[in-house]
């Protein structure tokens, strides 16, 4: 089975996809790209054009958008979620794809980064091409840490982002700044 790398999240020039590219391009190993979303047409017109820019056409396949079902299948066929963003909050997809136990590579301007490396989830980079391709080969050939991630990612997920987790702390917070606005809860 050949390695592969998913980018799934709205296309836009805040999410560094230029920048997967460029470590593509430096890559030992091959490792097609799949790149799955919607976004700007005009933006997502101008990534093939780097792609042949930068003679990496062939590893790169758009998918397009893909709705709920899809695109967990899509997470669950690839070796790879790779996210490397300018700045990113949190990251829904972050957590969809340890869900579904496929590993990830985030910059550390990922809100989810410091999660992902406590937990040894994945692999966190900067947003320099060449630390990001490092990371990549290092998922590459480090399948027993992949082998772990997939297998404890969808309890660790489970644990800390369940709703059975999180309501509770979104009702005490919400109380707690309710109450501290003197405001009247229901």
């Amino acid at each position: 089975k050949i390695f592969t790398i998913v980018f799934l999240s709205r296309i836009h020039p805040k999410k560094g996809i230029e920048l997967l590219m460029d470590a593509l391009s430096k890559l030992k190993n091959e490792a097609p790209f799949l790149i799955a979303g919607s976004g700007e047409e005009g933006y997502i017109q101008q990534l093939p054009k780097k792609s042949n820019t930068i003679t990496i056409e062939n590893k790169i396949k758009w998918l397009g958008w893909k709705d709920r079902a899809e695109k967990f299948d899509v997470l669950m066929q690839a070796d790879l979620f790779a996210l490397t963003s300018y700045n990113e909050n949190f990251a829904y997809a972050v957590v969809e794809s340890l869900h579904v136990g496929t590993p990830v590579l985030l910059s550390h301007q990922v809100g989810l980064s410091g999660f992902v490396e406590e937990h040894n989830l994945g692999w966190v980079c900067t947003l320099n091409p060449e630390d990001i391709a490092e990371k990549i080969e290092a998922a590459i050939e480090q399948t027993e840490k992949r082998k772990s991630i997939q297998h404890c990612a969808p309890a660790v997920i489970q644990k800390y982002f369940s709703a059975e987790t999180l309501i509770p702390q979104y009702l005490q917070l919400y109380t707690t700044w309710t109450l501290s606005k003197n405001y009247i809860l229901p």
